[in-house]
């Protein structure tokens, strides 16, 4: 059973990085357009690097789980408050779209620095 779960905990940890990445390639086999592809999967990808930073807190700090989502509700809403008011209070679908790409750089860049520190946690729990 541990060995599933282990598995299942690796394949949560990379994923959405092979996703992401292989929604690049299909959408610019689809649409033939590097640029609109690539911001096609950013906003496609949003979800799996959300699920995959709240995989990898449970699993290195074993958080209680309502305390992540609760906190990255808050994180986006102010964010969104705050995109919403710089655009003068108007246009919140484009408040909503900077938002939403905001959000997809965080997630992406938290997913891979909790890659890296639970790696070396594993390591460095291994050698001790």
């Amino acid at each position: 059973m541990k060995g599933i779960l282990s598995i299942l905990l690796g394949a949560a940890a990379l994923a959405p990085a092979i996703i992401f990445i292989l929604l690049i390639f299909t959408l610019k086999a689809a649409t033939g357009k590097g640029k609109k592809a690539l911001l096609a999967a950013v906003d496609l990808s949003v979800f799996l690097f959300f699920f995959s930073v709240y995989i990898k807190m449970i699993t290195i700090w074993e958080l209680p789980a309502l305390i992540y989502l609760y906190w990255s509700f808050i994180g986006w809403f102010l964010v969104f408050i705050l995109f919403f008011a710089l655009a003068k209070w108007k246009r919140p679908w484009k408040a909503l779209k900077k938002m939403w790409r905001l959000s997809f750089l965080v997630y992406f860049s938290a997913s891979f620095i909790l890659l890296i520190y639970g790696a070396g946690l594993y390591i460095l729990n291994e050698l001790y």
